[in-house]
């Protein structure tokens, strides 16, 4: 049975690498990790379990990062970390318009991401 007290992460990337990567990293500080291949599946998903805090690529197939935080929006306050590769000032712009908690620059280590976690949790 799993810790009830663990926070829950649901990271989305279509990248399957960096997914299973960023899952080790995040289990290993503790949480509890939740995997999406892409925004669709994470809002089916955030519908039918309970989410602390999304992860999410901004480039994507289908929905993208930046629609998946927008109807996250539309439903819920949770918080999310952006990453990228590369972002044009106009995504930037509109993540941070619909209240994006932090980005993360590709590529990126563990603690780097881990202490953005924790960021995140302490607000």
């Amino acid at each position: 049975m799993a810790d009830s007290k663990k926070k829950r992460i649901l990271i989305v990337d279509d990248d399957i690498v960096l997914r299973e990567t960023i899952q080790q990293c995040v289990e290993r500080e503790g949480f509890e990790a939740i995997l999406a291949t892409d925004g669709r599946w994470a809002l089916e998903l955030i519908s039918k379990e309970p989410v602390d805090l999304i992860i999410s690529d901004i480039s994507m197939p289908d929905i993208d990062g930046l629609e998946l935080l927008e109807a996250v929006r539309k439903v819920r306050d949770l918080p999310v970390i952006m990453m990228t590769a590369f972002a044009m000032d106009s995504e930037v712009k509109r993540a941070k318009d619909l209240g994006v908690s932090a980005f993360m620059n590709k590529p990126f280590r563990c603690g780097q991401l881990v202490i953005e976690i924790r960021k995140v949790f302490q607000k």
